[in-house]
């Protein structure tokens, strides 16, 4: 039985200073989580998707215009984890080219992901500690409609 799974994906902007009215809020629960693990007192919902897919299947989306992410979903173990291979998120360059040599995007991870279905997994990616800003990802998977 080949399950059909909902991946959610929101990209987040986190900062130590407000942004607020340049985009819209990401839901207030997972705001409420943020605030109890991090510093950052800032957060806007930059982009997002609703993903219906299938174990097996490649995906690739734009989180915006700068940055892509990329991976196939695995199996659903025992009804309750999910995992998705080869998961990488990548900076797109600036448009334009380096003497002649298009540029290629800068990877920031690739890696497998074990989720959690129903749950939400949030990857937290800034230069250092003391960054004043940060990229968020949102993941969460669920059964869609017809698989329940």
């Amino acid at each position: 039985h080949v399950h059909q799974l909902r991946v959610g994906i929101r990209r987040l902007r986190s900062a130590l200073r407000s942004f607020q009215g340049w985009a819209p809020a990401p839901p207030a629960e997972l705001v409420g989580k943020l605030r109890g693990l991090l510093r950052y007192d800032s957060y806007e919902l930059l982009a997002k998707a609703s993903l219906d897919s299938r174990e097996g299947q490649e995906i690739t989306y734009a989180l915006g215009d700068d940055y892509g992410v990329s991976f196939r979903l695995g199996s659903v173990l025992a009804g309750q984890r999910l995992k998705l291979q080869g998961f990488r998120i990548v900076q797109k360059p600036a448009q334009g080219t380096n003497k002649g040599r298009r540029l290629e995007p800068k990877e920031l991870i690739h890696t497998n992901l074990n989720l959690w279905m129903d749950r939400i997994f949030t990857l937290v990616l800034a230069q250092d500690d003391s960054s004043g800003e940060a990229l968020m990802v949102a993941i969460s998977c669920r059964p869609t409609q017809e698989a329940r």
